[in-house]
């Protein structure tokens, strides 16, 4: 039993790295349907939305600056675009020393953003001087540390890079123990 069970195992993997050299293609035999998702695949790969932005010293693609959205854009994205991981791993190595992932980066002069940072308590934003950016987390949001589970998720089945899951694990679990134990966030009262 143990045989079977890691030869299917080693089979996924080698699937799942396969997959991680294709991409979606839509064939003349899908008629109206391929027609169709091929206007949806060039609008999505043209969207004005989506850009490379050096951040951490690195180009990113960035599909959407709040990683909420960037993250249910990598779910049509994992069929369509090469590089999924770069911006969610700029989120990844900004959580902060409690567990807390920013919602989403501005310019530092970005007119009544700035305001926030005299709104909100300053473990929910940081300035980057080196990107000229500043990121914020709104402090009402309580699903971001589900959301990058989510992300480095979608990276994996877009790849099969788990050594990308597995250098990043930590950082998750942290997030969602933040998420589960801070009181702003969790209510040992209503808990199981």
């Amino acid at each position: 039993m143990k045989k079977i069970n890691l030869v299917v195992i080693f089979l996924f993997f080698l699937l799942a790295n396969s997959f991680s050299q294709m991409k979606t293609g839509f064939g003349k035999e899908t008629g109206e349907y391929g027609t169709m998702l091929q206007q949806l695949e060039t609008r999505m790969m043209n969207y004005q939305e989506k850009w490379v932005a050096t951040l951490g010293g690195k180009k990113r693609n960035v599909f959407v600056p709040w990683i909420r959205d960037h993250v249910h854009v990598m779910k049509a994205m994992k069929y369509l675009h090469p590089d999924l991981t770069s911006f969610i791993e700029f989120y990844l190595q900004n959580q902060t020393p409690e567990g807390i992932y920013f919602d989403y980066y501005f310019p530092i002069n970005s007119g009544g953003i700035n305001d926030r940072m005299r709104l909100f308590d300053k473990r929910y934003w940081k300035i980057f001087p080196e990107d000229s950016i500043q990121m914020h987390r709104l402090p009402v949001e309580a699903d971001l540390e589900y959301l990058l589970v989510e992300g480095v998720y979608a990276v994996w089945q877009s790849t099969g890079d788990t050594a990308f899951v597995k250098k990043w694990l930590p950082t998750l679990v942290k997030g969602m123990n933040y998420s589960m134990t801070d009181p702003l966030r969790w209510s040992k009262k209503y808990s199981w």
